[in-house]
């Protein structure tokens, strides 16, 4: 609702499009919306001629157990930006869909799509593209994402929530968030003094674990926040070993900051 009181408050002959990523990463640690919440987005930008364009570079090519997160909602952008995953990270890859309706308003007029840079058209970007798809089909990533999911999202709930720093844990797909506040009831953030997400990601680094961590989650100033994003041929092995290194370093943190863990 907010967005269609923002549409009406600039006027929609002002506005051109609605740009969002599917699960919240940009600013916060995996976001998760209701279901009828892209549903009705894709109603409001129809309403009002408004472009909805999605961010799917993170979420897209099998993170979420679907090629494209918004498939999880049954919901078609007008455009789509795509990336990283593209190409497994083998090759610098990205690009743009569009629906047909924008590819006419081009064609018909003679006209050119200008989204180019002087990297385009990279043959070698292309066939690693190809190949990812070629693998993503062959060995079944997007089935084999939706049973380690299960076992990611069991885990880290019952690891992490309840830690007296926890205020949630948010899983989709493969990606992880956790969201870390100095107290559970109110979810107050810890102060940006405590540098509370740089010590955990140092810690767990020390350990062998890539995480991303993340301050200002909260409020752009205050917050802390751990994102996992496991490559998506991962083991429930691997996720459980990743998860014991979190558990244990948050558990060391916590006893120096003063905090008791539940048992």
């Amino acid at each position: 609702q907010a967005l269609e009181n923002a549409i009406l408050e600039a006027g929609p002959e002002n506005v051109a499009a609605f740009v969002a990523e599917p699960i919240s990463l940009g600013g916060s640690g995996g976001s998760v919306p209701p279901p009828d919440y892209f549903p009705t987005i894709r109603k409001i930008c129809d309403r009002y001629d408004v472009l909805f364009i999605a961010d799917e570079i993170v979420n897209g090519f099998g993170r979420t157990a679907r090629y494209f997160a918004l498939e999880h909602w049954d919901v078609v952008p007008d455009m789509l930006v795509f990336g990283k995953g593209a190409s497994s990270g083998y090759c610098p890859l990205g690009g743009v869909l569009v629906r047909e309706g924008i590819r006419c308003s081009f064609t018909d007029a003679d006209d050119i799509f200008q989204h180019i840079f002087t990297y385009v058209d990279n043959p070698v970007a292309a066939r690693a593209g190809l190949t990812v798809l070629d693998i993503i089909e062959e060995e079944g990533i997007l089935e084999h994402v939706r049973q380690v999911t299960a076992h990611l999202e069991k885990e880290a709930r019952r690891r992490l929530e309840p830690h007296p720093t926890v205020g949630e844990v948010r899983c989709f797909g493969l990606i992880l968030g956790v969201e870390f506040v100095q107290d559970k009831a109110t979810k107050q953030p810890f102060p940006t003094s405590v540098e509370f997400h740089k010590k955990l990601g140092a810690n767990l680094m020390k350990r062998g674990v890539s995480v991303g961590v993340t301050g200002g989650s909260a409020d752009f100033s205050q917050g802390d926040d751990l994102r996992l994003y496991p490559p998506l041929i991962v083991t429930e092995a691997q996720i459980d070993e990743a998860l014991t290194a979190v558990e244990e370093e948050l558990t060391r943190l916590e006893s120096e900051l003063g905090f008791r863990t539940s048992t």
